[in-house]
């Protein structure tokens, strides 16, 4: 049986300046033990996601079954939280949602965030962008649920972030203002994801983000909206690849190098060197007459 993760990860994308916050896992068994927790004052921002499990070769399995699980962010009196979806969410669907998702606005026995209450299925990025949605205050509650039939569905990757309204127009201290009146955290400024939600932390003239070309960017943003489980495929695999190539090379250079050495060390052959004894003798028979 494989086991269920439901992962809070606050994640600083490739050594920018935010920080990382233990990671808290529920695995499958003790969920009793792990779940329905309450994380006061969490990172600026960090992810919400189901942890699928790479098996076999480069193969990601599916979120575990039989899983009722909640978990509460808290933030600090006056902050809100910027709620986005960085990959389609995708639970199994058959008549309807028997693996779902639901965000609160607020505690678990408080509303939905969104109308459609549970969320199982929304099968593209364009549809995941339309759920981006901040909370009212500053509680956010996230419960996820899952039948006994097991799936190699991917479940789903939500991206928060904490923020505030500006006051009088301009942040407290050091934080930055969006360009659609929201204060963040100096700290997740230019690290290749959407806190504002309009992208105005990630310009290049707004937010004086670093001028790296766009290819860049985009493999950098696709990359962080990929799965665990996906994530680590690609790494594996890039590594393979990496030591399939040293691996030519160390073939290719001793294969060289044996070519030299043998070419250098090879020996006149016999007939050779009766003709050249021939012509020698010749030569000095004709200096002497």
């Amino acid at each position: 049986m494989e086991r269920v993760w439901l992962v809070l990860a606050i994640i600083a994308a490739f050594g920018t300046r935010g920080t990382y916050q233990d990671i808290i896992t529920i695995p499958k068994g003790v969920i009793d033990d792990h779940c329905n927790q309450t994380v006061s004052n969490p990172e600026d921002a960090g992810y919400v996601q189901t942890q699928t499990d790479l098996t076999d070769f480069l193969r990601v399995t599916g979120y575990d079954d039989n899983a009722d699980c909640s978990i509460t962010l808290v933030a600090p009196a006056n902050r809100k939280f910027l709620i986005q979806w960085t990959q389609p969410i995708d639970f199994e669907y058959a008549d309807g949602c028997r693996d779902w998702v639901r965000v609160h606005d607020g505690y678990e026995n408080d509303t939905s965030l969104y109308a459609q209450g549970e969320l199982c299925l929304f099968e593209s990025v364009e549809q995941t962008n339309n759920l981006t949605k901040a909370t009212s205050g500053n509680v956010v509650t996230v419960t996820v649920h899952t039948d006994s039939n097991a799936s190699d569905n991917k479940g789903f990757k939500l991206l928060y972030t904490v923020f505030y309204d500006p006051d009088n127009g301009s942040c407290s201290g050091t934080d930055y203002l969006c360009s659609n009146d929201r204060c963040v955290s100096e700290s997740v400024k230019c690290d290749f994801q959407n806190h504002c939600g309009d992208n105005s932390d990630e310009s290049k003239t707004l937010a004086s983000c670093p001028d790296l070309p766009d290819v860049v960017i985009n493999f950098i943003t696709n990359v962080l909206k990929l799965s665990v489980g996906a994530f680590i495929g690609i790494c594996v695999a890039i590594g393979l690849v990496l030591i399939l190539i040293i691996v030519l090379c160390i073939c290719c250079c001793c294969k060289c190098c044996g070519c030299l050495q043998s070419t250098s060390a090879a020996p006149v052959p016999r007939s050779r060197q009766a003709r050249l004894k021939k012509t020698y003798k010749t030569s000095q028979q004709k200096k002497t007459v």
